[in-house]
């Protein structure tokens, strides 16, 4: 099963290294997705300011936790 876990930056060099991790990591199965916060305050759930750097990650459950250890050293995730 498929998980999203959504992290939120406070500036976007932050989002840029944590994106650059994710795929240094090469998890399998892993979805990168990135915005400006500014569209996805609406779509998204989080309590995230308007217009923070945001990554999504769609990855296979098990390996999620992974993943979320990598967002969680630069930004701070969520997984829905």
């Amino acid at each position: 099963m498929s998980q999203l876990v959504v992290a939120v930056f406070e500036r976007q060099s932050m989002a840029d290294k944590a994106v650059n991790d994710l795929e240094n990591a090469m998890i399998p199965s892993v979805v990168i997705g990135r915005s400006d916060g500014a569209n996805e305050v609406q779509r998204s759930r989080t309590d995230h300011r308007q217009g923070c750097p945001l990554v999504t990650v769609a990855v296979d459950e098990v390996h999620t936790g992974a993943v979320v250890g990598i967002l969680n050293q630069h930004g701070s995730a969520k997984v829905k």
